[in-house]
């Protein structure tokens, strides 16, 4: 035949094929999260281990390699026509007698029917897979330089032994509350704010009130028959005052708190959170850093796993 690309016996065309299913299943074992993982079971929507894996054991550590595979894992085969890379295999009778198949390129292929004269033959084309989100947005426009630093920082950061990790920046408030209502301390409060809490040492009131409240001091020390065993009023304060007694000056009132974790703001990354708290803790009260889980956020852990794939990618192209 003219232009023959290889001629195969069927017995050579089986054995090379057999070849080819071996070298695609040791390159699915390589790249592919093995069955039995914890991270694809989950995935999976199957029953799975809490506290270990079967694959990588306790506490599962090799979780955030096996969710960057799974988020980059290629979609089912699609077929797509591709003429340029498709093959017809030609059943030339006199060829078949003899137990060999004959593997032409297309346009050879056709050339040769239409000469004969013989019968239209179906073409096959090649199945591809489709790419992967992270392949098919680097294949459409330039990946930004910020997006590859943040899939850097969520690939290396500390995950505090959460599954999922988000950064939150909290700071306590304390707001008020009745007596025994999960009060955690009472404080002092003027026209100015907060002049002491009851979890800071006595010493800070008790200036106060002598610096702002001499005579109700004064007062107060001869009520209660104090000045007879002590030479100054200060001396008076400072040895018997107790503010858990409720006697203040007019102007002041104890007023007691509980305290509470408010959320200031939530970031993807550990570097974000530190940033806002060294900006703005200049507004709040003492600021540091919480992390929780986004497990149970679906569309949360699949973003950040295909941010945190990125960052795999890269490294695989360098």
């Amino acid at each position: 035949m003219t232009e023959q690309a290889e001629v195969l016996s069927a017995g050579d065309a089986r054995a090379r094929v057999a070849v080819l299913e071996a070298e695609v299943a040791e390159l699915r074992k390589r790249v592919c999260v093995p069955e039995g993982c914890r991270q694809r079971l989950a995935s999976e929507g199957k029953p799975f281990p809490k506290s270990g894996c079967a694959v990588c054991g306790a506490f599962f550590p090799r979780w955030k390699e096996c969710d960057a595979m799974l988020a980059a894992a290629p979609a089912p085969v699609e077929r797509v026509e591709q003429e340029a890379v498709a093959m017809l295999l030609i059943d030339d009778a006199s060829v078949a007698e003899s137990g060999d198949w004959d593997i032409e390129p297309i346009p050879a292929a056709i050339e040769k029917l239409a000469r004969s004269g013989g019968a239209t033959l179906p073409l096959y084309t090649t199945p591809q897979p489709a790419p992967t989100a992270a392949q098919d947005v680097a294949g459409l426009v330039e990946v930004p330089g910020w997006l590859l630093e943040m899939a850097e920082q969520m690939r290396g950061q500390p995950t505090r032994s959460t599954a999922h990790p988000f950064w939150q920046v909290r700071c306590k408030r304390h707001i008020p509350t009745a007596e025994g209502y999960n009060d955690s301390h009472y404080e002092v409060v003027g026209d100015e704010g907060v002049v002491w809490r009851s979890i800071d040492p006595i010493k800070g009131l008790i200036d106060h009130l002598l610096e702002n409240h001499e005579e109700w001091c004064r007062r107060w020390a001869e009520d209660h028959d104090h000045m007879k065993d002590c030479s100054t009023v200060a001396e008076a304060i400072e040895s018997f005052f107790d503010a858990s007694e409720g006697e203040l000056p007019d102007g002041l009132t104890s007023v007691f708190v509980q305290e509470v974790e408010e959320v200031v703001t939530t970031h993807l990354t550990q570097a974000d959170a530190e940033w806002f708290i060294k900006r703005k803790q200049h507004d709040y009260p003492p600021l540091y850093t919480y992390v929780e889980s986004a497990y149970w956020s679906p569309q949360m852990r699949q973003l950040q796993d295909w941010i945190i794939s990125l960052a795999h990618q890269q490294r695989e192209g360098e």
